[in-house]
Parts: structure tokens; C-alpha cells; sequence
């Protein structure tokens, strides 16, 4: 009977601090950690790049289209080195008409029409910013009058007929007398070798010389005569070394002119040159 009984003391015990068994007592939740509260992630608008590039070459191609089609003026021709040509002639040679767009001009068009006009004898085109085509001319100049069928033609160094007349015009430019051409017609090459001559003989001279002979005779090819406008005669024998023999002649009718000496002829021998005076 005592097993069946515990003492006073154990019993107070169990009474103030019962133990439940452990399959009765209830499970502690454990308080989980708290997540920060997610912020809602913001897309990034993609920005339409792509019409914009499309709207952007559409505008760029519509410029260049009303550039390059449109009779809107653009810029400006500008031409260099002309004497007797004008901005109107290199413009209608170009066959450019009012307005003047020059990104709807071909330099190299340009450059090629102009070298057909005989007066031309030299053209370069070329473009310069911001918006102009600079056009550098070389023109022919007429070097000496030669009689041909039905009047006369005037010839440059090159022997080119870039002028024609029933009558001469002036009487700055020498004459090539002794030979008659056919008949001949802007922008011909003369063929004849007296001419050809002739025209080495003048190319030779300086300006002021120039202006000091007014006349070759090559008639007798094999004794061919300068003359002055004072009536000096200058023979230059068989037109050999015609450039050579055009310095020399010149200083000679020079010297003649400053001493004052009254000559019959002088003889531009390029091995014995001499001055015949006057009886």
C-alpha cells in the first residue's frame, strides 16, 4: 500500500509544477523573419529609335530630291580668267539655265562643253564650299589674219580658226600674206606649213613685239620677210628655228629704233646677223 502513495512533499511538488507529458505539450510557433516589402520593378519605356531614324532619312531624302530636281537656286557659278567670254557664255555653253542650282551642274559636263567652244582653250571646273563651282578659263587669242576664200580668218598659236570676217577688223593683230587658205571654218586647223611658220615666228615675240610687226610674208618659203610698222624688213630665210629667230629679231629692230639708224633691211641670221644701212 505505501508503493500506491507518494509523499506530502512530492505531491505539493506535482501539484504547483505539473509536468505534461511531452507528446501532449503544444509547439511554440517560431516567429519567421519579416520580408521587406518589394518594390514594384518599373519597365523602361523603349523609345521608338527606330521611327525616328525612319522619319529622320525620309526628311533627308526629301531634301536631297528637291536639291536635285527642284528649279530652286542654289549657290553660284563664279568664273576666273575670261577676257572676252562672259558668266552668260560659260552658262550657255554649260546649257545651265536661271535658276542656277549648281548640285544639279556636272563639273566634268561642264568642263567638257566648254572645251568645244573654240574660244576656249583651256577650261577646269571645280567645286568649293559651301555651295559654288568655280569654272578657271585659258581663252584662244587671236595671233595674226590670213586671207581665205571668202574673206579672213584669224588664227591662234595653235593654227585653230577661232574667228572669221569679210573684212579686217582693226589692225592691231599682224597679217600672214604670200598664201591664201580655202575656205575655212570656225574651230579648222590649218594644215599649211608657211602658215605654221608664220605662227612659230609671232609666238616668239613678247607683247611689245607684237605690236612691232605688222606683216609676214612666206611666199618664197626659202626666204621668208618680217615687217615692221616703220617698213623694216626682217628676213628670216627658210623659217628654220622661228622662236629663236623671233628674240633675235626683236632685239635687233630694238637696237635699230633706240640708235636711230635708217636700215634696208635687216637679216636675223641666227650664224652672221647683220643690219644693211641705208645709202
Amino acid at each position: 500500500m505505501m508503493d500506491e502513495f507518494q509523499s506530502f512533499g512530492e505531491f505539493q511538488k506535482e501539484l504547483h509544477h505539473p509536468d505534461p507529458p511531452a507528446e501532449e505539450r503544444p509547439a511554440v510557433p517560431q516567429e519567421q523573419p519579416e520580408e521587406p516589402p518589394r518594390r514594384p520593378v518599373r519597365r523602361k519605356k523603349r523609345k521608338p529609335v527606330r521611327k525616328y531614324l525612319i522619319t529622320a532619312g525620309g526628311g533627308l531624302i526629301l531634301c536631297a530630291a528637291g536639291l536635285l530636281l527642284l528649279p530652286i537656286p542654289v549657290g553660284d557659278v563664279r568664273v576666273y580668267g575670261n577676257e572676252s567670254m562672259t558668266k552668260e557664255d560659260v552658262l550657255f555653253d554649260g546649257g545651265i539655265t536661271a535658276p542656277v542650282n549648281v548640285f544639279q551642274i556636272s563639273t566634268s559636263d561642264l568642263e567638257s562643253r566648254l572645251r568645244q567652244d573654240v574660244r576656249v582653250y583651256q577650261a577646269e571646273v571645280k567645286r568649293t564650299f559651301p555651295a559654288y563651282i568655280d569654272v578657271t578659263l585659258t581663252e584662244r587669242k587671236p595671233l595674226a589674219a590670213v586671207q581665205e576664200e571668202f574673206g579672213y580668218a584669224y588664227l591662234d598659236k595653235s593654227g585653230m580658226v577661232i574667228r572669221t570676217g569679210s573684212s579686217i577688223r582693226g589692225g592691231d593683230l599682224p597679217m600672214i600674206t604670200g598664201v591664201k587658205l580655202d575656205n575655212v571654218l570656225l574651230g579648222d586647223m590649218t594644215g599649211n606649213s608657211s602658215v605654221k611658220t608664220a605662227l612659230e615666228f609671232l609666238a616668239g615675240l613678247s607683247t611689245q613685239g607684237m605690236h612691232t610687226f605688222s606683216e609676214i610674208n612666206v611666199g618664197n618659203p626659202e626666204n621668208i620677210v618680217a615687217y615692221t610698222r616703220d617698213g623694216i624688213a626682217v628676213r628670216l630665210g627658210d623659217g628654220s628655228s622661228m622662236t629663236a629667230r623671233a628674240e633675235l629679231a626683236e632685239n635687233m629692230v630694238n637696237d635699230v629704233k633706240v640708235r636711230g639708224l635708217s636700215v634696208a633691211y635687216i637679216d636675223a641670221s641666227l650664224t652672221s646677223p647683220y643690219i644693211r644701212l641705208k645709202k
